[in-house]
C-alpha cells in the first residue's frame, strides 16, 4: 500500500481563498530539483547547530535537516527552535532526524527517521497529515518497502560512496542507484560521500535532491553551499 495524502490536505480554504497546503508546497518544490539537502555535524564543522544553519542560508540553502544522535533533549531542543526560525524566515524547508517530539515541539517541516527508529506509520499517526516524513534506505529491499508501503514523502538511498561519516557501510554505487530509480514513485534522495565532482554522475539517474554533510561541513559553509547549488542549476540546463 502506498501512501496518499487525503485530497483535503492538498489545498486548505482561508477566507475564501484556496492556500497550498505544506505537502503541495513541498511536491510543487520538488519538480524544481535537483536540489541540494544540507545535513548538519557539529563535529565536522566545529561550530553549533544554530551557527552552521546560519551560515548553510547565507549560501542560499532552501532544505536543512538537524541532525545530532549525541546532545541531550533540552540543548537539541533549544537549537533546533532557533533553527526553526531562521530557516522559516528564509523559507527554507526544516527537518529534524530521529526526534519526532522535538520536530513537533519546534513546528518543523518535516522529520527523517532511519530503520533504527519508529516506523513512519506510528510516526504518521503522532504527526498527522501536513508534516512530512523523510525515510533512510540502505539496500533494494528496503528502499522499494519505503516506496510501496511507508507513509513518506522522499526515500533517502545511501551511502552512495564511501563515507567518512559512516565509515563502516558499503558503498551502494551508481549502477545500483540508477537501477532502483526505475522503481521510485516518490522523491529520492541521494546520500553519502556526495561531492561536487560527483555529482555530474549522480543527477543524470534523476534524484530530487542530494544530501551532503562532510563535503559541506569541513569547508566555508556559505561557499560550499552556493557552489553545490551554482552546479545542481548547470547540470539541470
Amino acid at each position: 500500500m502506498s501512501y496518499e495524502p487525503s485530497a483535503k490536505v492538498a489545498h486548505c480554504h482561508l477566507r475564501g481563498r484556496l492556500v497550498m497546503t505544506r505537502r503541495a508546497r513541498w511536491e510543487a518544490w520538488v519538480r524544481q530539483g535537483p536540489h541540494l539537502y544540507v545535513i548538519t555535524d557539529t563535529g565536522y564543522a566545529g561550530k553549533s547547530h544554530v551557527e552552521i544553519v546560519r551560515e548553510a542560508l547565507a549560501g542560499g540553502a532552501e532544505l536543512i535537516q538537524l541532525r545530532d544522535k549525541t546532545l541531550p533533549d533540552k540543548a537539541f531542543y533549544e537549537q533546533a527552535l532557533e533553527c526553526a526560525r531562521l530557516c522559516r524566515e528564509a523559507g527554507a524547508w526544516f527537518f529534524v532526524n530521529d526526534r519526532v517530539h522535538i520536530a513537533l515541539a519546534v513546528g518543523a517541516d518535516g522529520v527523517h527517521v532511519g530503520q533504527d527508529d519508529l516506523p513512519p506509520d506510528v510516526v504518521r499517526r503522532l504527526v498527522g497529515d501536513d508534516m512530512l516524513i523523510g525515510r533512510s534506505t540502505h539496500n533494494p529491499e528496503e528502499f522499494r518497502r519505503a516506496h510501496q508501503a511507508e507513509p513518506v514523502d522522499y526515500v533517502a538511498f545511501g551511502p552512495i560512496f564511501a563515507t567518512q561519516t559512516k565509515p563502516q557501510s558499503v558503498p551502494l554505487g551508481v549502477p545500483l542507484l540508477r537501477d532502483m530509480m526505475k522503481e521510485a514513485v516518490r522523491p529520492v534522495v541521494a546520500i553519502g560521500g556526495i561531492t561536487l565532482e560527483r555529482l555530474p554522475a549522480l543527477i543524470p539517474t534523476g534524484v530530487a535532491m542530494v544530501a551532503v554533510v562532510s563535503d559541506i561541513m569541513t569547508g566555508r559553509i556559505a561557499d560550499r553551499v552556493a557552489a553545490y547549488r551554482a552546479a545542481l542549476r548547470s547540470l539541470a540546463s
